[in-house]
């Protein structure tokens, strides 16, 4: 094991005994970067389908080499959950904020390339077999309110991503965004609505559907 390796490993025995039961936090199942800061985590606030497994769960790893790496972030705030079916792989420079009383769901073989953004107020909820390219952000809340005609709007909504769903890069999704199962969202598209139909391209500046009868693979 190299000296690197082995601060890694440190670092994500201290992260594991912070936030699981003893029994499982020996398994080792998260596997985080040492050079991923980490903010406010309590026990339970990240919850594992059974059964646990070693490295699980990788934070803060690899990632598409020609893309610049930020610095990363891990926090939930009391009361918030990360939820995780199975599998999970976040790349380097990823930033993960959960509020209170908000959950991050993912679920089977979840993969996640650089620098990417999670900020859950509402929760963000992700089906099986989801990818995502580098430099995309879910945020739920706008952080001001706007008034139009002295109404206030709504600032806050959850997000949902289906089943089998491949997101290209520099994609932004803002609150109430929905994509459906087995379908694409092109790069540099903003999802600002739900889009319930499945199997499409969904692309523009705000996205709207490209293509239907669409299918992707790795």
């Amino acid at each position: 094991m190299r000296f690197s390796q082995f601060l890694d490993f440190v670092y994500s025995l201290w992260f594991c005994l912070k936030v699981f039961p003893l029994k499982q936090a020996l398994v080792l199942p998260v596997n985080i970067s040492r050079h991923v800061k980490v903010g406010k985590v309590q026990k339970g606030c990240i919850r594992l389908a059974d059964p646990v497994r070693h490295n699980q769960i990788f934070i803060g790893h690899q990632g598409y080499s020609a893309i610049a790496e930020q610095q990363g972030l891990f926090n939930i705030e009391p009361g918030g959950k990360l939820l995780v079916k199975g599998s999970a792989r976040f790349g380097q420079g990823v930033r993960i904020w959960v509020d209170g009383n908000a959950i991050i769901q993912l679920g089977e073989n979840f993969y996640c390339n650089k620098n990417c953004l999670f900020r859950a107020h509402d929760n963000i909820i992700f089906g099986d077999d989801v990818l995502l390219g580098w430099d995309i952000e879910f945020n739920t809340a706008d952080g001001h309110s706007l008034f139009v005609n002295g109404k206030e709007n709504k600032n806050h909504e959850s997000i949902r991503v289906g089943n089998h769903v491949w997101i290209a890069s520099h994609v932004i999704f803002a609150k109430g965004a929905e994509v459906a199962d087995d379908s694409v969202v092109a790069s540099r598209s903003l999802v600002n609505k739900p889009f319930r139909e499945s199997g499409v391209l969904i692309g523009g500046c705000p996205a709207h559907i490209l293509k239907e009868n669409v299918a992707w693979s790795l």
